[in-house]
């Protein structure tokens, strides 16, 4: 492996890199002409950074490196609406050739290179810039400082590992960071494998990965059988149980911004659900319905009595009754082992599967 450090100063990203690519691919298709350049492949690790494949035929060695480096100066310069003909100095900043081989019987030169700009890609920062904490009933939940990022594959609801050689696994390489957060990929090697294989479920699955790297959390990303983006979040609870929560999301899976983009974007929905359900076990709230409400659908106004002078205080039954849908807290009363709470409820969704959902029983036994 050939490292060289070019200097320059920068620029860089996404938008439609499809017509980046397709403005430097132009000569390739059909007949080519000598020293053109191909991108084999293009992907964005941050609003700063790229890797580049380029591949350049019928020329010298120097000269391929140098139109390598050129064309990713023009894909850059295209996805940024830069001026056409701008000075590489001008949006390339740091430039690391990773790879390079070069056949002198077809005078072809290939390149793997990672590129650094200077300038942001506005569009890249739009779509995953995340607070630093996220607040849920006035309590901050705080992002983890990494997760190991596990590719996978999902058919007929069945999990399995990416192999290391897959093409989806390829996707998820490089590390990338979101705010605090650092998504760090795991190896897929044979010893993940060979756990995986072991386990009898998911979770297991994710608790084996999860010790074995010493993760704080652990996050599934898988090409589903309908192209969709599926993911499994998993974290442990403070006894070491496997807490998680799933879930989908629509993207284009061919492109590995956008996937990524989605990614965080799902993920930070599932942390912040996974981190208030995990809030939300323990010993279960009493509680019990004040005479006999009708609870058939219509609206109606109800009064419970919250039993928990031994589990829980004010707050956070308020913060438990804040979640339930078509439900307005109209006032309460604090008797010292218990607290009276009148509510005005729609009919729908079910009160109880809701209470319940949230760690309340009506049992008082």
């Amino acid at each position: 492996m050939t490292l060289i450090m070019c200097s320059a100063l920068g620029s860089f990203c996404l938008a439609s890199s499809g017509a980046a690519q397709e403005a430097i691919n132009s000569s390739v298709h059909g007949s080519f002409e000598p020293g053109s350049v191909e991108i084999v492949n293009s992907d964005q690790i941050s609003a700063e950074e790229w890797t580049f494949r380029f591949r350049v035929r019928d020329v010298d060695m120097w000269n391929g490196r140098q139109k390598a480096i050129q064309g990713a100066t023009d894909f850059i310069a295209v996805v940024l609406n830069q001026e056409s003909g701008i000075p590489q100095h001008q949006v390339i900043d740091k430039m690391l050739i990773l790879d390079e081989t070069y056949k002198a019987d077809e005078r072809s030169y290939e390149a793997y290179l990672r590129v650094h700009s200077a300038l942001e890609d506005p569009a890249y920062q739009l779509a995953s810039t995340r607070n630093a904490s996220f607040e849920s009933g006035g309590t901050k939940i705080a992002p983890p400082a990494w997760v190991l990022l596990v590719p996978a594959n999902v058919e007929d609801n069945v999990w399995s590992l990416s192999s290391k050689k897959a093409p989806w696994s390829s996707k998820w390489r490089i590390p990338f960071r979101d705010g605090a957060t650092q998504f760090v990929p795991a190896t897929v090697d044979a010893d993940d494998m060979s756990a995986a294989n072991k386990a009898e479920d998911l979770a297991e699955i994710a608790s084996q990965l999860g010790k074995r790297y010493n993760a704080p959390a652990v996050l599934m990303v898988a090409k589903g059988s309908s192209l969709d983006l599926e993911m499994a979040y998993f974290k442990p609870d403070d006894d070491g149980n496997m807490l998680s929560v799933t879930g989908a999301v629509e993207t284009n899976l061919s492109d590995i911004t956008t996937t990524r983009a989605s990614t965080l974007e799902a993920f930070w929905m599932l942390h912040q659900q996974l981190e208030e359900e995990s809030q939300f076990v323990g010993e279960p709230i009493r509680y019990r319905f004040v005479g006999r409400p009708r609870l058939d659908g219509y609206p109606t106004i109800l009064t419970l009595q919250i039993i928990a002078a031994h589990t829980s205080g004010w707050d956070d039954i308020m913060r438990r009754l804040e979640r339930l849908e078509g439900v307005q807290i109209l006032r309460y009363a604090d008797h010292g082992s218990s607290y009276l709470v009148t509510l005005d409820y729609a009919g729908t969704p079910d009160l109880e599967i809701q209470l319940e959902a949230l760690n309340f029983t009506g049992s008082l036994f």
